[in-house]
């Protein structure tokens, strides 16, 4: 399994290097979230999107963020990504809503777009599993 480090914020406000590892072939696929103090996290899933969220359910409800792309309010990673590459690449969801601009942008990923799960975000940009998800179904429904 391939070992990553990646930023978490405790509710009480302390900042840590936590680890994660991930399959090097799936599906399924399986990611561990180790905290500095030895608590683990895993699941098994489809993809690494997928299994991070089912991690982050967790982490959320302890009031943890983990401060990755992957959890960012406006990062999503299209159908060819969750398939070909276990969804370790994210689109960036531009301002501009809708279905015909979420098939624009999956249909011409560039590298301004395009996103690693595991790369470090602003604390303050990510956000709970539920508000994610949320997020990317009313973008994808609106007509703007």
């Amino acid at each position: 399994m391939q070992s990553e480090s990646i930023p978490a914020l405790t509710p009480d406000g302390v900042r840590g290097t936590w680890a994660v590892s991930a399959s090097e072939e799936g599906p399924p696929w399986l990611l561990t979230l180790r905290a500095e103090d030895g608590r683990e996290w895993s699941s098994e899933a489809d993809d690494l999107f997928t299994a991070f969220q089912d991690i982050r359910r967790h982490t959320d409800a302890e009031g943890i963020k983990l401060c990755v792309n992957g959890a960012r309010r406006d990062a999503h990673p299209s159908g060819m990504s969750r398939d070909m590459g276990g969804g370790r690449m994210l689109y960036v969801l531009p301002p501009r809503r809708g279905l015909k601009m979420l098939l624009s942008l999956f249909n011409r990923p560039t590298r301004r777009n395009m996103i690693y799960i595991f790369d470090p975000a602003s604390c303050e940009s990510v956000v709970p599993v539920d508000e994610q998800i949320r997020y990317f179904s009313d973008w994808v429904g609106s007509d703007d």
